[in-house]
This record gives structure tokens, sequence and C-alpha cells, in this order.
């Protein structure tokens, strides 16, 4: 089978126990279930921060945040910019947000994707209204223009 031919391959985040974590290398992980065999193709891709602000800011969110975010970042370096719901969300015209939840609040980074398999965190903030803010909103997009000239 080649990957993507199985149901399992379509969400590998919930599908393997254990993602392969290969120091950069490319590979292929077997899954197998009682009545198929799925090969999935790992493919590194590159995470990076639209400037050094935007990487410290987000080193100081509030600890638990600050881990879901370092462990979705990690499966997105593994399984691409696309984890699925309630992970990740598309906000329109090639914009996408990673939904991190803890019990210290509810928080949202901004990201988009480049050619070359890149991921680019355009901002990030703790929300604290049911709906996401016109402002921060705003900034990530006017981000995503400069990101999206300088390709």
């Amino acid at each position: 089978m080649r990957g993507g031919d199985c149901k399992a391959s379509r969400y590998p985040l919930f599908a393997l126990t254990a993602p392969l974590r290969a120091s950069g290398l490319s590979g292929v992980r077997r899954y197998s279930t009682a009545s198929q065999i799925c090969y999935i193709p790992f493919v590194k891709w590159n995470v990076t921060f639209y400037n050094m602000e935007v990487e410290a800011a987000l080193l100081e969110l509030p600890a638990s945040l600050l881990a879901k975010f370092i462990r979705y970042a990690e499966r997105m370096e593994t399984y691409g910019p696309d984890l699925g719901m309630p992970h990740t969300r598309a906000m329109g015209k090639g914009l996408f947000e990673l939904r991190i939840k803890s019990a210290e609040g509810i928080g949202r980074v901004f990201y988009c994707t480049q050619i070359g398999r890149n991921i680019v965190f355009l901002h990030h903030f703790v929300k604290k209204t049911p709906k996401t803010p016109r402002k921060e909103l705003d900034i990530a997009r006017r981000r995503l223009k400069e990101v999206k000239s300088d390709q």
C-alpha cells in the first residue's frame, strides 16, 4: 500500500502511539491493525517564527500553555500543519490557528505555510472572550501578507 491508502493514515497523530522522531531525517513508519497494514510517510517540516519577538513572547506563555504549544509544534514538524480540529483551524486566505487549551486559559497561535514545507508562527495571544479579537486577527493577517510577499 502507498502512504495515505488507509483510514489510519488520514490522522496519523492519533493512529500512532509513538511518533517517529528521527533527527531531521525522513522516514516511513509501519502501522498495522487487525485487518490492514499501512505505510505512513514522514517528512520533516521546518517550524520558524515571524521574528525574535514572537518567539520570545511565546516562551513567556503560562507553563501549561507553553508545554502544549511545544508539544503541538513538535507534532507539526512531524505530521505537517494540519493536525485537525480541535488542534488547528483554517482562518481563511492561508492563515491558520493553533488552538491551545489548558487549566491556565485558552491560547491561540496564528501561523501560515510556505513553499518547501515551512511553517511560520506569526502571532499569538491568550483568549479572554469567546470570539477572536479583530485586533489580533488584523496583526496576524498583516504579518501573513509580509511573509507571502517575501516568498
